[in-house]
């Protein structure tokens, strides 16, 4: 019986020391940890500033195409040049000028009847080993500033120029805004007083107020639709539609007082 009672008194002597040495290590810990935010005496905010913009710069990039076997070849490449010289034709008399449009050079390739016939010669160029067709591609661009016009012809032109025996196929409408070099210094002003706002909204939180910039640094510029909520850490520049919103972004840390 002694025995157990000497050893339930020792056991309580060690369980104090240990909760002493664990209160003295917490409050240490505590202590520390309080030092350490308080040292810092530094807020980090990320500011933004948004504008809506309309594109003033179009491309509309589109293609005539045929196949034809090798003795067809000369008529084709007339026929698809003759084509373009009437889209040429067409879209100048909606509003294009001449000069806004360019014709490129008719380019082919060979097109093997079946997958067993594909080889390729010393410079990687296709060839066929048996009966082939050419596949002949005219590409023409149209571009300018007047976005509205080019959009609806690209909307428009295939067809009505199918009724006329021509057949396009659009590859692409992109549409730029080239002034945002104008703009990037007013953005990064105003996003540069959003993260002042957003720092004193922070320092008023706690009590404090907001003193020097510590440090500041320009984020990436986002070029996305109107209603996007994207964003990239690399930067996006959005060409499908005509009303972009610019984004721009400014990181600083403000001295706590």
């Amino acid at each position: 019986m002694n025995t157990f009672k000497e050893l339930l008194k020792n056991n309580v002597v060690v369980f104090g020391i240990v909760i002493s040495v664990a209160w003295v290590a917490s409050s240490f810990v505590l202590a520390n940890g309080l030092s350490t935010i308080n040292s810092r005496n530094v807020i980090s905010v990320t500011g933004t500033a948004e504008r809506i913009v309309k594109s003033d710069a179009a491309k509309w990039t589109f293609i005539l195409t045929k196949q034809t076997p090798p003795d067809g070849y000369g008529y084709i490449s007339k026929q698809l040049q003759e084509q373009a010289v009437i889209v040429k034709k067409y879209v100048t008399s909606h509003g294009v000028d001449e000069k806004s449009v360019t014709i490129q050079p008719l380019t082919s390739t060979v097109v093997c009847q079946s997958q067993n016939q594909v080889m390729y010669d010393g410079s990687g160029r296709q060839q066929c080993a048996g009966a082939f067709n050419y596949s002949l591609v005219q590409t023409i661009i149209v571009e300018g500033d007047d976005v509205d016009v080019i959009r609806d012809l690209s909307l428009n032109t295939p067809n009505a120029l199918s009724q006329l025996g021509v057949q396009v196929q659009t590859t692409s409408v992109d549409f730029f805004y080239t002034k945002l070099a104008d703009i990037r210094a007013e953005l990064l002003e105003e996003a540069s007083k959003n993260a002042k706002d957003r720092a004193n909204a922070i320092a008023k939180s706690t009590g404090n107020k907001i003193g020097s910039v510590r440090d500041a640094s320009q984020g990436i510029f986002q070029v996305t639709q109107k209603n996007s909520t994207d964003v990239s850490d690399y930067g996006s520049y959005d060409t499908s539609t005509i009303e972009k919103k610019i984004t721009a972004i400014v990181r600083a840390s403000f001295e706590v007082k």
